[in-house]
């Protein structure tokens, strides 16, 4: 019977097929009836317990702790730490594998993988799933330290010709040279195009030592950083090369081409194209790949926070991209477009409803940039970005406003709060700058915060949304679905990531940090100790998985995506992931006690 045992999952694909075979050869079936004690406290136990069938409750001192079902482990802790504290009983009637206690600490003492996953993080144990089983082992492309890409770099002395750096460059065929001091140090950086300009353009003599005429403020990355790193960094900055430093040093130069000769498969470099659309239509083709690039990385094993940081800046491109090609002239000089919602957080995934505004400079023809708006909305639902259900979009008068009429708003939303006014600030306070002038998004929120700053009774009317939803974790650690339309599903929006995210922004707004990024807000929140550090490590490793659920759920098995969701299906995930949501709802259920505790929100 036992050559039906399933090793695919965690932690059994750990084995190695020597100790499969072991495992197999020993393992037994026992059958127990309702009632039977299979652990009592302080007693030793012969076996590991596998649950085929039935159900068995772990209780200590009278108090359920757990319920067990189907595939659950348990018996673990016990062997390896000694536990002996809790008493485990059938419920109803079970099946279980036995696998003799003896074995099972051989095979911890081997293999070391095996033993260190029942000690495993939420991050750790995410990354074993059997959705990640081809990528297991291998680093994924984006995820590749700078240093193993970039190649041996080339300087010259800052005393040497011009004429020298060209036939350097040409002599290696490259486009940029190190440019080293005396104490042979790199002091700046020579490029093709740098030379070129100086000597046809500025008529700058070829004799001239190349210090006089290099590059010194250089954009760059630490060569630990992963190569999705720099390549981001290339985009934001439009510029086709970054140094690399270790420390204070720059140890090298990648540029543009080496990263795309790594980067073989083509839709990797999607972003890239948003620079190289010329119309509308083109724009639109990019945006249409976005999907299957997500798809592709997130197959690859790319990490939930590289997918959205690459997905964010595909976007804000496009936004940006796109305004320029509708905006009337000296438009954007006199207005700043803000994107908000996950796509201010850097959290958007998949193409969601619109959530953007326009602040317009005091003065300047409102007229003329509402009737852009008005575009804008349209062109964007065009390209599958669908109007928001609440309006709040360019398209809204309400949302189109003048640098006053937004502080006007803002005044009104603290001072005479209501539902509206909460989704509204919400939005707003995780809003950053797409394109246009900056300074109006800022000093909109410094008079945010200023108005803020003597409404201390306000934080609790905003925190109390998070009590609004319920944790769908119920008595002894058991999963809650809907009922009606999403039958036997969970929506992990309202069950967790909304949590997460809300109250991160009301405490990070309550402790004057600024960052939108709701990872960030929670690494902050830790290290000016108003989370425990290892609750926040914890609380980033349960968003990120929930967040990888939901994105999940918006493919089919075959990797076509089915549209973007905030339900799953539980019968659909394997043990660990249930686990997983199991232990990550629990944290869930822990941070909005702590939000509810900080703001006093019982009353609510």
């Amino acid at each position: 019977m036992t050559e039906f045992f399933n090793f695919d999952f965690p932690p059994f694909n750990l084995l190695t097929p020597s100790e499969r075979d072991k495992f197999s050869e020993a393992l037994d079936i026992g059958y127990f009836q309702e009632g039977e004690v299979l652990i009592e406290p302080n007693k030793d136990i012969q076996s590991l317990f596998i649950l085929i069938k039935g159900i068995v409750h772990e209780t200590q001192d009278g108090e359920t702790l757990n319920v067990h079902g189907e595939h659950d482990v348990f018996g673990a802790r016990w062997l390896i730490e000694g536990k002996r504290s809790s008493t485990f009983t059938v419920v109803e009637e079970a099946l279980i594998y036995l696998l003799p206690a003896a074995l099972f600490e051989d095979i911890l003492k081997q293999n070391e993988d095996f033993h260190s996953f029942f000690f495993k993080s939420i991050r750790d144990k995410v990354n074993m799933t059997p959705a990640r089983a081809s990528s297991y082992t291998a680093s994924p492309l984006l995820a590749t330290p700078v240093q193993k890409v970039v190649p041996h770099p080339l300087s010259i002395a800052a005393s040497a010709p011009m004429s020298d750096a060209a036939r350097l460059m040409r002599d290696h065929a490259t486009t940029s040279i190190l440019v080293t001091d005396r104490q042979n140090e790199v002091c700046g950086l020579i490029t093709s195009s740098k030379l070129r300009d100086s000597a046809l353009i500025d008529g700058i003599p070829a004799q001239t030592p190349v210090g006089d005429v290099c590059l010194i403020d250089l954009i760059g990355v630490n060569q630990q950083d992963p190569m999705s790193h720099a390549m981001i960094t290339m985009v934001k900055h439009k510029i086709n090369r970054v140094v690399v430093r270790d420390g204070d040093h720059i140890t090298g130069v990648l540029e543009l081409t080496d990263l795309l000769s790594f980067l073989s498969n083509h839709s990797y470099l999607l972003f890239l194209q948003v620079e190289r659309a010329q119309n509308l239509s083109e724009l639109k083709d990019v945006v249409s790949g976005i999907n299957d690039l997500v798809c592709l990385l997130h197959d690859s094993g790319t990490s939930i926070a590289i997918i959205t940081r690459l997905v964010s800046e595909v976007n804000q491109r496009v936004f940006t991209k796109l305004t320029h090609f509708i905006a009337p002239k000296g438009m954007m000089e006199n207005t700043c477009l803000i994107i908000m919602g996950s796509e201010g957080r850097r959290e958007q995934v998949l193409r969601t409803d619109q959530d953007n505004a326009l602040i317009i400079r005091d003065g300047y023809d409102v007229d003329t940039v509402r009737a852009f708006g008005q575009k804008f909305s349209e062109v964007l639902d065009s390209f599958g970005f669908p109007p928001c259900p609440g309006h709040m979009m360019v398209s809204n008068p309400d949302w189109c406003m003048s640098l006053s009429e937004y502080k006007r708003k803002i005044f009104q939303w603290i001072n005479q709060p209501d539902e509206n006014s909460m989704i509204g600030l919400s939005a707003f306070v995780d809003a950053v700058s797409a394109c246009g002038d900056k300074n109006l998004l800022r000093e909109a929120k410094e008079y945010f915060h200023q108005v803020l700053s003597d409404h201390d009774g306000f934080y609790a009317m905003f925190a109390a949304p998070i009590v609004s939803f319920d944790t769908p974790l119920g008595m002894f650690h058991r999963l809650k679905v809907e009922k009606g339309e999403h039958e036997g599903e969970m929506d992990l929006k309202k069950g967790g990531i909304f949590t997460i995210v809300h109250g991160a922004r009301v405490l990070a707004i309550k402790h004057k940090i600024h960052t939108t990024n709701t990872l960030r807000r929670i690494s902050a929140l830790a290290e000016a100790g108003v989370l425990d550090k290892r609750f926040g490590e914890d609380l980033i490793d349960a968003f990120e998985f929930l967040r990888g659920l939901k994105l999940k759920a918006s493919f089919n098995a075959d990797g076509e995506f089915k549209g973007a969701t905030n339900f799953v299906r539980i019968k659909s995930l394997h043990k660990l992931e249930k686990d997983l949501l199991k232990d990550s709802l629990q944290l869930v259920k822990e941070f909005k006690n702590v939000v509810s505790h900080h703001f006093n929100l019982g009353h609510f």
